[in-house]
């Protein structure tokens, strides 16, 4: 009988500490759950970034042309003259100086 119950004790003891491991197994899965999921959230937040200065960057590149793309087969020396973002203005980056915008 005494057998038995030694059996059973070190049985339970055996469950108890593997329990443990477990237990403590968990814990770090958990804390690097939550640490990919702060990274994951970072790499969102990044790729929503660039995407935004992409765009942007697709904005201003579109009021740059040259000659070739206008179908003369060569290329323009300057920047085709671009709207300022003043009303009514016009920028001449070849002058240096804004001129009135012909109607």
């Amino acid at each position: 009988m005494m057998a038995a119950a030694n059996t059973v004790a070190h049985s339970v003891e055996s469950i108890a500490a593997i329990s443990e491991e477990n237990s403590a197994s968990a814990e770090e899965v958990s804390a690097a759950t939550e640490e990919m999921s702060g990274q994951a959230e970072e790499v969102v937040a990044s790729a929503s970034s660039l995407a935004d200065m992409a765009r942007r960057l697709d904005e201003l590149v579109a009021g740059f042309h040259t000659e070739s793309s206008r179908g003369s087969g060569r290329a323009a020396a300057e920047p085709e003259k671009l709207v300022s973002r003043h009303a009514g203005e016009r920028s001449d980056p070849a002058a240096g100086k804004k001129s009135a915008r012909a109607a």
